[in-house]
């Protein structure tokens, strides 16, 4: 077996071992991810959780549930030099402005 062969040979296992072991990853990756659910909650405190009252309330109404909903929008790619904190008052001053503005409203700018 010369060199050249040698090295084809050598090539082609690497080749194999390396599909080999990306195929396993993605496989484990998908496993670890398939049961995994991530619940963030980014206010202080929980807030946005309905108490256990709320919810027995919500379960013992007949029909369906009329919601409207008003939301404030801020980012950091639209004011980049933002501290957290002012992108969280800019969000709350727009979302005001959605609830003054009428039902079922955005407010990305403003």
């Amino acid at each position: 077996m010369n060199a050249s062969q040698r090295l084809q040979l050598q090539m082609l296992l690497q080749n194999g071992i390396f599909a080999v072991l990306l195929v396993a990853a993605a496989g484990l990756g998908i496993w670890l991810v398939k049961d995994s659910r991530v619940q963030w909650d980014l206010t202080a405190g929980q807030r946005n959780s309905l108490s256990d009252a709320t919810r027995k309330v919500l379960e013992n109404m007949k029909g369906p549930l009329k919601i409207t909903v008003s939301v404030g929008c801020a980012s950091f790619t639209t004011t980049p030099d933002a501290t957290a904190e002012a992108l969280v008052q800019l969000a709350d001053k727009r979302l005001y402005l959605a609830k003054h503005g009428g039902r079922n409203r955005v407010v990305a700018d403003g």
